[in-house]
């Protein structure tokens, strides 16, 4: 049986067009128009201006897009890396991690098969939305949402590693996904610590209420909705990305032809040289690095 499931989106050409452009969204934002949402995929070309000016003639009431192009949307065209870029390529970056295993999957394994890695294979490619929206959640600000969603796929990653060797309906439900968090710790310990940064975020309490609530400059109580934390939540993305590989390696194993991130099953070992690993270090801190300077600036 074929254990890489097809997204059904991929058969719907609008939807899919929408999530491609969620998943990389550049905007133009227009006083009296709002914003126009754009793939990032367009921003060195003359799109963005091409909005904008759009935008200005529909807000000024003005019947030519070449004059309102001339006038109002001369700047429009953004060409210097910024943090948000770097976070999009992150992001990027553990999308295409998962989809490595792809290739190297078959059909039919030699031995017999077994219905808690088939319940594994469904969990895991079914959750891979997940990363979707809480790349979402976390691109507008709002991560303490984002958290929340990331603290599903990862419940879920747990799951299927824990589900694995299971060979009746009855034990797999016997299964929690929130207590299957000691399945992923066995094989990747950085990971199930990141489920208790994540489980304090997603109770929140006094602690993190009092995070959010602030006084202005005239002693106004503000309470914060949304804010940029794009280094940390980069890091929870591709984090998870490297246990979603290595749980379905683990719960695929019989299934794979290559394994770019475990060496055996049983007892489960991962390869301490994971090359993605090093990568993670390396995205996150020019992240931060530039969420600083961007700071510094503001």
């Amino acid at each position: 049986m074929a254990l890489v499931a097809l997204d059904i989106t991929s058969a719907f050409d609008p939807w899919w067009a929408l999530l491609e452009t969620l998943d990389d969204f550049e905007t133009v934002i227009t006083p009296g128009v709002g914003a126009v949402l754009y793939s990032g995929a367009y921003e060195k070309t003359d799109l963005p201006q091409n909005l904008h000016a759009a935008a200005a003639a529909t807000a000024l009431r003005l019947s030519s897009l070449d004059y309102a192009k001339r006038t109002y949307a001369t700047g429009a065209r953004r060409e210097s890396i910024t943090a948000a870029r770097l976070y999009v390529a992150a992001f990027k970056s553990a999308m295409s991690h998962m989809d490595e295993v792809a290739p190297h999957v078959i059909s039919e394994s030699d031995g017999k098969e077994v219905l808690g890695e088939f319940a594994g294979a469904i969990a895991l490619n079914r959750v891979k939305s997940g990363f979707r929206a809480a790349n979402l959640l976390y691109r507008v600000g709002y991560n303490y949402e984002g958290d929340a969603v990331a603290r599903q796929v990862l419940e879920q990653i747990a799951w299927a590693i824990a589900v694995r060797r299971c060979t009746t309906q009855a034990q797999i439900r016997k299964i929690e996904p929130q207590s299957s968090m000691g399945a992923l710790k066995a094989v990747h310990p950085e990971a199930a610590r990141l489920n208790g940064t994540l489980s304090n975020i997603a109770h929140a309490g006094l602690a993190r209420h009092q995070e959010a609530f602030h006084t202005d400059g005239d002693d106004r109580p503000r309470v914060r909705l949304a804010w940029n934390r794009l280094s940390e939540s980069a890091r929870n993305l591709l984090l998870l990305s490297d246990a979603w590989v290595v749980a379905f390696e683990l719960s695929q194993f019989n299934y794979l032809t290559k394994r770019i991130s475990i060496d055996n099953s049983d007892p489960p070992t991962m390869r301490p040289d994971r090359a993605f690993t090093q990568e993670i270090g390396d995205m996150v801190a020019a992240i931060a690095k530039l969420e600083m300077r961007e700071a510094a600036a503001e």
